[in-house]
């Protein structure tokens, strides 16, 4: 078993965050313009699946892989190549795809969704969350776009979309909010 003391600090602190921070429970805690919020969890799932967007919004998954493009694959130091499998290992263990999905079902009412959007979103957010959790990992800088995917669900929104440029250093999220 593997214990997540092995890890550095700040990726602990998404692990813990995974664990038992509050997800989706109240209102976005942090000032969103109007033109950014959905209210709608089912509209923000679709527009989260929505290929087929206009200028000036984008594929939000498209954004996300061209910023996980610049986490190394194969980090140089051993140490850290130690680490990338037994994250991979930690999450498969404590499995962080029901974790997500527990707390979302607890709160599924107030979501309005079925049980495959819901399934979907837990894979969303429990996907996203790991990724913010490697890009702490493997890189000696926090990452901008990470660190701004994490501040969203430490602040009880989902990203669902972006808006602004097509890539992630000009734009921001689209944020599901409670009302």
């Amino acid at each position: 078993m593997i214990s997540k003391s092995i890890f550095p600090k700040n990726v602990i602190g998404i692990i813990d965050f995974i664990e038992s921070g509050p997800l989706l429970e109240t209102p976005y805690t942090a000032a969103i313009p109007q033109e950014r919020q959905y209210n709608s969890m089912k509209k923000a799932l679709k527009n989260y699946t929505n290929q087929d967007v206009k200028d000036p919004y984008y594929f939000l998954l498209d954004i996300t892989s061209t910023a996980s493009g610049e986490i190394p694959v194969s980090p140089e130091a051993e140490d850290l190549l130690d680490l990338k499998y037994q994250l991979i290992e930690y999450d498969e263990q404590e499995d962080f795809f029901n974790i997500t999905l527990k707390k979302l079902e607890a709160i599924s009412k107030n979501l309005d969704i079925n049980k495959a959007q819901l399934r979907l979103l837990a894979d969303a957010i429990s996907g996203d969350l790991y990724m913010c959790a490697k890009s702490r990992l493997f890189l000696k800088n926090p990452h901008p776009y990470f660190e701004r995917y994490f501040d969203v669900y430490k602040n009880q929104g989902f990203p669902c979309g972006w808006i602004g440029g097509e890539n992630w250093k000009s734009g921001d999220f689209l944020i599901f909010t409670r009302s």
